[in-house]
This record gives C-alpha cells, sequence and structure tokens, in this order.
C-alpha cells in the first residue's frame, strides 16, 4: 500500500459516522494525528498532567485571540516566526460579493455569542422565541424540516471546503483526502437539489426557509453551536484550544446563516464548482518525512512523538491541512447534534416517533464504567474507553443542568395557545449517581438524583436531545479525536499540553421518549416479550454475576412504564459489595497462565499433611506404649493399617479437585485448574464470577481457552485438548456485568442476537437499525434450532435453560428488536 493511500485510510477511520463498525484491530490502528499524516496515535488512555478542577472554573476565552483564529488567513504564523498572509479562507463568504469588513463584523457578533454561551455555567436552553409552541405534528414537521436544513448547508460548507482545498492543490496527500470527503456531500446535495427536481416530487422538495422562519433557523444554529462549544471547551483546556475551536464555530455560524438566504441556489453553485475542480484535478505521489512533538505525560515527564509529514512541506499547506481536518471533525459533531432532531425519510416514521437513550453503568469488578446509547434510528453504540465515557458523561452533566431547570419552566399554555386531545407530549427520565471510590460506605458527595418530566413544550425536547446527541460514545470518540489533533499540531503552537478536567465516577440514565413512540413501543412488547429498551434495561446499578433475570424481573421494570433510571432500589446492598469484595481478594491470588489457573490451597493441603502425620506418628508409638496388653493383638499391624488409611487419604485428597495433582505442586500447596469446574471447586467461588473476571479481564490476560461453551470468548485454542475448559455455559446476568450488550435483530431468514464488545480494553462497538452481511458480529444465528441445545443445571430445583452458542458470523438484518433479556445461558 502506497503512503497516499495509507494517509487516506487513517483519514477515513477517524470519521466515526453511522453505518461503519470497528473492530479490536481497526480501533487498534486507528489514529487522527496532525494532517492525519502518523502512522498510529497512542490509546485513548493517554494521560496528561495533573486534572483540572472543572467546578468554578475560568474559562480563558479571550475575542481578540478568538478573532485571530477565526482570520487565520490573514495571519498565519509558524513556530519559528514565518508569517504567511492573503491566503485563501475556508467557510468563505466573500465569493458571494460580502465585504470583508461586514464578514469581520459577523464573525465579531458570533464570538460574543460563542463566548456568552461558553462561559455561562447554569442552563442552556433552546428558545424559539414562541415560534415552536406545542409538540403536535406540524411543529415537529417544521423542526425536522430546520434540522434537515441546516444539515444541508454543513454538506454545502463541507464541500466548499473541499474544492477551495482542491483549488490550491496543496503539496501532500491532503489534496486526495479532500477529493475523497466530497462523494457524501456531493452526492447528498445532486439528490436534495438536482434529482429530486428532475424527477418531478413537489411533495419530497424542501422548501425554502421564509423570512419568518429564518429567525428560526438562526435561533437553532446558535443552540446547535452553543451547545457543541460548551462541550468541547469543557472536554480540555490549553492555551489555544478555547480560542480554536471557538474561531472555527463563529465562521461556521456566520456561513450557516448566510446560506439560509437561498440554500438551492447555493448548493447548486457548490456543486457546479466542485465539478469543475474534480475535472482539473490530478493527484501526485509525495515523499514523507518526520516531524517531532513533545506531550506531558503524567509521571513520566516529558516524552517525543514522531509524526510523519510531507517533504518540501510549506506553511501554506500546514495551514489547508489544519484546517481541513478540524473542520472535518467539527462537522461531525454538529451533523450528529443536528440528526437527532430530523426525521430519517427511509425509515417511514412520522417526525414524532423517536426516542434516545444513554445509560452510563458499571461492569467488572474493577467498576469499569460502560456508556450505551440508543438514538431515534435504533443506531446503537457502547464504549468503555476511559477517555471517551469521561467525555459522555461531561456531556450528560450538561444535559443535567438543563433538565434541573425544566420543571420551572413547565406552565400551562396561555389561552393563546389551543391544546387539544391530539397534542403529544415528551417524556424525559433521568438517573443521576455519585459513586464512592470505596464500596464498603457511601461518597462523601454522593446524590441520588432521579426525575421524570412531561412535556408538551417543542424548546424543552430540543433543549435535551441536542446536549443528550453530544453524550453518545460516536460522538466522544470524534471529539477524544479532534482533541489528539490538536495537541498534536505543535508546528505552530506552543509548547503547554493540554490538561483534562477531573472526573468524578458516576452511573447515570437518561432517555426522552415521545408519546408517539411509546404507544408503538408498549405493541412492540407485547409481541416480543424476552426484549426490552436500553432505558428499561436495569443497567443502573453494580450487576450481579449469575443473577437471576426472567419473566417476573422483566415484567417488575416494565409493567408501569417507568424506566429503571427513576427506581432508587436498583444499586446492589452493602451485603452484597462486601461479598464481592470477599471473592475479589481470592482473584487477586490467582495466577493465570496461558492454558490454566494455578491457586494456592495451602490450608487445605497443610490440613491433610497434618492429619496424616498425626495417624501415622501415632501409629508408630502405639506398639511401644501397648506393648502386649492386648492379648492376641499385634500393634504393627495397626501401624501397617494406619499407614495404608493415611496412603488413601493422601490419594483421596489428590483426587479431590483435579485429575492431575503432581506431588510437587501438592507439597507446595498449589493446585493447576483446568476448567472452570475444577476453579470453582478449590476456590469455593460461583461459577458465574469466575466467568465475569475471566471475560471481562480478557484483554489483559493470556489464557486461551477450549470448549464446549467458550463461543463469546476471543482467544480459542486451536487443538480441541489443550486450553482453559470452560465447561459452564455463561448465563445472561453474567455477560451483561463482563461488558457485552446482547440485541436482538430480525433477518429475512429468522430471529438472531449480536453482541457488542465493552469490556474492559475495548474502544468503540455498535450496531445499526440495519446491517449489510458485511459486517462481522459475535452471534447466534440459530436461536430456536441447530446451534441452540438444552442445559440441566447441576444445582436442585433448577430447570433447564436453552443454551445459545456464539461465533463470530457476518450477518445482516433489516430490523433491529431491542436488548436480549430471554431465559437463556450462552457458550
Amino acid at each position: 500500500m502506497t503512503n497516499e493511500k495509507l494517509q487516506k485510510e487513517n483519514f477515513e477511520s477517524s470519521q466515526k459516522m453511522k453505518g461503519r463498525r470497528f473492530s479490536q484491530k481497526t480501533l487498534d490502528r486507528r489514529a487522527t494525528v496532525s494532517s492525519q499524516h502518523t502512522t498510529t496515535y497512542e490509546s485513548h488512555e493517554t494521560s496528561y498532567r495533573q486534572p483540572l478542577e472543572l467546578e468554578g472554573f475560568k474559562f480563558s476565552l479571550d475575542e481578540e485571540k478568538i478573532f485571530e483564529e477565526a482570520t487565520l488567513h490573514n495571519n498565519y504564523v509558524y513556530v519559528d516566526k514565518s508569517r504567511v498572509t492573503g491566503l485563501p479562507q475556508f467557510d468563505n463568504i466573500s465569493s458571494y460579493d460580502v465585504k470583508d469588513d461586514d464578514h469581520e463584523k459577523l464573525l465579531r457578533l458570533e464570538i460574543r455569542n460563542l463566548i456568552k454561551a461558553t462561559e455561562l455555567e447554569g442552563p442552556y436552553l433552546f428558545n424559539s422565541a414562541g415560534r415552536l409552541k406545542l409538540c403536535d405534528t406540524a411543529s415537529y414537521e417544521e423542526l425536522s424540516l430546520l434540522g434537515r436544513r441546516i444539515s444541508l448547508d454543513i454538506s454545502v460548507i463541507a464541500l466548499d471546503n473541499a474544492t477551495m482545498v482542491v483549488d490550491n492543490r496543496p503539496k501532500g496527500s491532503l489534496v486526495s483526502m479532500a477529493v475523497a470527503s466530497i462523494k457524501q456531500p456531493y452526492a447528498r446535495l445532486r439528490r436534495e437539489y438536482i434529482t429530486k427536481e428532475k424527477n418531478e416530487s413537489p411533495d419530497m422538495e424542501l422548501p425554502e426557509v421564509s423570512e419568518a422562519s429564518r429567525k428560526l433557523y438562526f435561533a437553532l444554529v446558535d443552540f446547535v453551536l452553543g451547545s457543541v462549544a460548551r462541550l468541547l471547551v469543557r472536554t480540555a483546556s490549553s492555551s489555544y484550544w478555547g480560542s480554536q475551536t471557538l474561531g472555527l464555530l463563529a465562521r461556521l455560524a456566520v456561513k450557516l446563516k448566510f446560506l439560509s438566504k437561498n440554500s438551492r441556489e447555493f448548493a447548486r453553485s457548490a456543486i457546479k464548482r466542485v465539478e469543475d475542480a474534480i475535472q482539473s484535478f490530478q493527484q501526485s505521489d509525495e515523499n514523507r518525512t518526520t516531524i517531532v512533538i513533545q506531550e506531558h505525560v503524567e509521571g513520566k515527564g516529558t516524552e517525543e512523538k514522531h509524526l510523519q509529514m510531507d517533504d518540501d512541506l510549506h506553511l501554506d499547506e500546514l495551514y489547508f491541512t489544519e484546517g481541513f481536518i478540524r473542520r472535518e471533525f467539527l462537522h461531525g459533531l454538529c451533523r450528529s447534534a443536528i440528526c437527532s432532531l430530523l426525521r430519517n425519510p427511509t425509515t417511514h416514521r412520522v417526525s414524532g416517533d423517536f426516542h434516545q437513550h444513554v445509560v452510563a453503568y458499571e461492569t467488572g469488578f474493577n467498576r469499569s464504567l460502560v456508556i450505551v446509547s440508543e438514538d431515534r434510528d435504533g443506531y446503537v453504540t457502547t464504549t468503555s474507553a476511559a477517555a471517551l465515557t469521561k467525555t459522555c458523561c461531561r456531556a450528560l452533566a450538561l444535559v443535567k443542568k438543563n433538565i434541573e431547570i425544566l420543571p420551572s419552566m413547565e406552565r400551562p399554555p396561555s389561552s393563546s395557545v389551543h391544546v387539544d386531545s391530539a397534542t403529544e407530549f415528551c417524556k424525559v427520565s433521568l438517573n443521576w449517581t455519585v459513586k464512592s471510590q470505596d464500596d464498603t460506605k457511601p461518597a462523601a458527595n454522593s446524590l441520588k438524583w432521579p426525575c421524570t418530566l412531561e412535556t408538551k413544550r417543542l424548546d424543552s425536547i430540543v433543549s435535551i436531545m441536542v446536549p443528550l446527541a453530544l453524550s453518545m460514545p460516536h460522538v466522544a470518540s470524534n471529539i477524544e479525536d479532534m482533541v489528539k489533533f490538536s495537541m498534536a499540531d505543535s508546528t505552530r503552537k506552543t509548547e503547554e499540553p493540554m490538561r483534562r478536567f477531573k472526573h468524578y465516577p458516576i452511573e447515570a440514565s437518561c432517555s426522552i421518549q415521545t408519546s408517539i413512540n411509546a404507544r408503538m413501543q408498549k405493541n412492540t412488547r407485547k409481541q416480543d416479550s424476552d426484549t426490552v429498551s436500553i432505558n428499561h434495561s436495569g443497567l443502573i446499578g453494580k450487576l450481579k454475576a449469575g443473577g437471576k433475570i426472567d419473566s417476573k424481573w422483566i415484567e417488575t421494570i416494565i409493567s408501569d412504564g417507568t424506566p429503571s433510571s427513576a427506581r432508587p432500589h436498583l444499586p446492589v446492598p452493602l451485603r452484597e459489595l462486601a461479598r464481592y469484595n470477599k471473592e475479589i481478594e481470592k482473584m487477586e491470588e490467582w495466577i493465570l497462565a496461558t492454558t490454566n489457573v494455578t491457586v494456592r490451597c495451602k490450608r487445605f493441603v497443610f490440613f491433610i499433611l497434618c492429619f496424616c502425620a498425626i495417624m501415622i506418628t501415632g501409629a508408630l508409638l502405639l506398639p511401644f506404649f501397648v506393648k502386649n496388653k492386648l492379648s492376641g493383638v499385634d500393634p504393627f499391624q495397626i501401624t501397617t493399617f494406619t499407614w495404608l488409611v493415611a496412603g488413601v487419604v493422601l490419594i483421596v485428597a489428590k483426587g479431590r479437585y483435579v485429575k492431575e495433582w503432581p506431588w510437587h505442586d501438592f507439597v507446595h500447596g498449589r493446585v493447576v485448574c483446568e476448567s472452570v469446574s475444577d476453579l470453582a471447586d478449590v476456590t469455593g467461588v460461583d461459577k458465574q464470577m469466575i466467568l465475569m473476571k475471566l471475560l471481562h479481564n480478557e484483554n489483559s490476560i493470556a489464557l486461551v481457552t477450549r470448549g464446549p461453551y467458550n463461543g463469546m470468548f476471543d482467544r480459542k485454542s486451536e487443538v480441541s485438548s489443550e486450553g482453559f475448559a470452560i465447561d459452564e455455559p455463561v448465563q445472561l446476568s453474567t455477560m451483561l456485568a463482563s461488558g457485552f450488550i446482547i440485541l436482538k435483530v430480525i433477518s429475512y431468514h429468522g430471529e438472531h442476537l449480536i453482541c457488542l464488545d465493552a469490556r474492559k480494553g475495548s474502544d468503540l462497538d455498535y450496531a445499526n437499525s440495519e446491517a449489510s452481511l458485511s459486517m462481522k458480529y459475535l452471534s447466534c444465528l440459530e436461536m430456536l434450532n441447530g446451534e441452540a441445545e438444552e442445559y440441566m443445571s447441576r444445582r436442585p430445583n433448577r430447570a433447564s435453560k436453552t443454551v445459545l452458542h456464539l461465533s463470530e458470523n457476518s450477518i445482516g438484518w433489516h430490523k433491529m428488536v431491542r436488548l436480549f433479556v430471554g431465559d437463556a445461558v450462552f457458550g
């Protein structure tokens, strides 16, 4: 593969958009570094200086510095004080006959608006100034059309920026990246503004924004970009991060509002320009060289990273690279926020039929935080990467601030607003628990904050939907890459590293659901009793490996329609946590090798050896004490018999736990276990807890497994007789507690299960509402026959269960049902 193709692949892999699934191998080599000319980033776990305290932090947002970043084309300064002026502009509106002075005035206005929104410590709410009133069909449709318009205008801006890069032809592979980025917005704009008109589909045609609607358009743009700015500035801090971010957002806001004057005409012009640019495009090969950046790593001081850049790298090329890549990240964030508001025309849903859920919960014995989300189109994402979960939780904190203020704003509608039976409503629920670092006692600042709110105000819905969309894992991954890119851009910045903000462990669940969607979910629930929605899944609270999940449990959490986020009884009692801690202490002493687990059992061996020693010693002394006192009895025969008894005791003891127990290991008080059953017999630890430890920590251990129930493990032995035997099926609660998310899907061939991996060491995994056969998942293709079998528990009074065998398969589906909670075990 050529350097150019490799760079293109790295660039594409940084875009976390819907419709792509990243395997662990892909994520390990996923990278986004300065100008995308690099091999690989470090993982998301990279640490920096001591984190900052966000509470009361004063953001250093200076209007002049932000304006300098927004007008970088006028004064681009390199690290060696070299200066370049008069460069082409990104997000340019000068080509639309707008004077530079007027453009600068608009930029300053947007900068002040963004600073005000960013520095606001309290809630940040959307205000339509009465334009959007109640949750009726007309208001939902108007909101969806405006969101669609903004999304299309962002595509116009992306197309203009890519065209500008191609026209100026900077050396290196950036031009090929720009060409690759043209495809999606170009196809979308042609389909929207050219193809539909040729096909004469006036009902599908997007109407122009009226002058009256432009104020609502402006308000929505301000709220979306303000929400993005608030999250980005609270993700990291440096002397340039805030100024850089707000400068880019200010230019984006100015151009979006300008395009709203005549989006259709501006889109056609953008299409024409890009077609002309592509016709004259010629791609060239470039050599590469290395630059060095410095990064402060906690406990290690300053470390250097070597990044690949192009030979003959000129300042204007760095300008194009920085500007283009940053805007690609930023456009992705804005699209994610906007898409939460607009209806997907391919799903054939009405505009008011949507739901959105984000759940943060802990898995494993080491309390690894997992985020799982589901958007209105059924797109499920999950992650356990520390950097991503922190970003998600920070976004959820902003959502919480908005929800806290909404109940006081839910006043009865005025007499001028007509309310009838057709008016819909939307339910918002939030559970927020600050976790203690010590499980045995509550945190000093512990807070359990359940809240359920019903609203008929569309402004309130937008105020929740947009920041909630930014709390999803794939959005957090995009933000993390943007931070990494800015950190790597030391070609003209200071040596000050990025610093993160302190994170307090939480468990949280936030969901928003319209009454229309609730009715449809209720009908689906009756048809499929072994699935629940993510917000009804009971994931909040420490999940118990081997816990019972049955029809009674399911009925309890969905009978009244109240999500688990509103129930305060979900966290596990302290006595259960204490038992968990005892099990953890036992497991910490285990030695996990490639094919077995070594456990110390000195007490058992000491007891057996002492018992045998006492028997033998007593038997040896017996003849000297008894002598001839027992007539007709030879004391030495008793001694011989005692020796035989001691030998039998030793043999039975050595065969008590494992088939083969070498004398060397026995004398040293250790036993080598080669199966889950052996390990449970030796240690007394529940089999499901053993399986949870092995599954949750699989990425950090070298254990190789064998059947018959090891389908969910990644490292499987190629020889059936070698490896650690997983001879116990894994219960559903153990799968969930280990970090798996099990979803039920339907294809033309029947019902299937797919597993998303959010275990410790995993990065990002997802599943679309529908998928082609090109995607590979850990899955069960045959739920009712073929791969299913019955498993009879060894415990008394336990009914048999269906064993669902899992394997890596290419699988497609046309409908995702929900989270699977059926009465089954996995192998």
